[in-house]
């Protein structure tokens, strides 16, 4: 034996170890990493269902020609080919390995597959991973209306946590009829753009609410918003008084709205429009300043500290939060409520 082949490490064999070990050792691989192991041994693919690994996030993009897969570091895409495309039914991963290509920007090629095999291709990869989360993005550009809709009602019938609706532009009728179909008790991200007479019942009623295009939102629209987790209107038509108002809203409403808010404006926030009418205790991090404010629901006697921040001039955040988490600042603005009253 020469020293070329002295010096080359055998290959680790997963396979040999107990599989306790072997549980541990794929813990620790990434969601891409688990899925191409997967493809090596259709044993290891049984053990990956068997444990079903923990994902925080599962993106998964259904396009015209592909089924994309965005797991926490990495992207794996079936594409579909018109040269060779993989026509019988797909019943293991191990039948996926001759089709994977070389891997390009954290992202996993897998090639030639027919449009009527990838829901085969989403099951086996769902079988893999327990994702805390699962979100399905349709792309409007690329899906005419039937295959939108019966993608829509897939992931809906698969009990994914959110739609997101991204790319092009959306009718008011195309849009009424996806938030006819999307259950409020999901969460809903559109990035496409929505006419500015849009309106809807259910706009504002979802667990969390994403709008890129935010023109056609009202200030009635955001006094409505009831226990959402997350709202983001990236661009809105709105001004400094308008948020000021808003905020005065947000105070002396005695019902949960949401735990946090984020909106962007056309014009630089004036921080004194901002908090006029307003008891804030202003603070800075770095370069941002922010600004806490008390609300207390008189009805329950809750008491939840909202935190607004101003960034880039023209995004504000609002970020609520129980008063263990900054008995400080709540001790600060009962302080300062104590001395207005005085002054009353």
């Amino acid at each position: 034996m020469d020293n070329a082949e002295a010096s080359t490490p055998l290959p680790f064999q997963l396979l040999k170890l107990p599989a306790v070990a072997l549980n541990q050792v794929v813990r620790m691989m990434h969601g891409s990493e688990i899925m191409k192991l997967s493809m090596c041994s259709h044993r290891l693919e049984l053990f990956m269902k068997l444990w079903k690994y923990k994902l925080k996030r599962l993106e998964v993009h259904l396009k015209h020609e592909s089924l994309n897969f965005k797991l926490t570091k990495a992207c794996i895409v079936f594409r579909d080919r018109e040269l060779k495309p993989h026509l019988e039914p797909v019943t293991k991963m191990s039948q996926l390995c001759g089709r994977l290509k070389e891997n390009v920007c954290s992202t996993e090629l897998v090639l030639f597959f027919s449009r009527e095999t990838m829901f085969d291709l989403y099951y086996l990869v769902m079988s893999l991973f327990a994702p805390a989360a699962i979100q399905w993005v349709l792309n409007i550009e690329e899906l005419p209306r039937e295959t939108l809709l019966r993608y829509l009602d897939k992931g809906l019938s698969e009990n994914c946590s959110e739609i997101s609706i991204e790319n092009g532009n959306l009718s008011i009728e195309r849009l009424t009829e996806l938030m006819d179909r999307i259950p409020v008790t999901k969460g809903l991200k559109v990035t496409s753009w929505i006419p500015s007479k849009f309106k809807h019942p259910n706009a504002f009623k979802y667990r969390t609410i994403w709008y890129e295009v935010a023109h056609w939102v009202t200030l009635d629209d955001l006094k409505s918003i009831r226990n959402a987790d997350s709202v983001v209107l990236k661009w809105t038509s709105f001004d400094s008084k308008d948020l000021n108002e808003f905020l005065r809203y947000w105070v002396d409403c005695e019902e949960e709205m949401m735990k946090q808010l984020m909106f962007g404006i056309h014009k630089v926030i004036d921080k004194n429009i901002l908090t006029d009418q307003l008891l804030v205790l202003g603070a800075k991090d770095g370069l941002l300043p922010h600004y806490h404010l008390k609300k207390i629901n008189h009805k329950t006697g809750k008491i939840v500290v909202g935190r607004v921040e101003i960034s880039y001039g023209i995004f504000m955040q609002l970020r609520t939060y129980d008063i263990d988490h900054c008995p400080r600042s709540l001790a600060i603005l009962e302080e300062m409520e104590k001395e207005a009253a005085l002054k009353k």
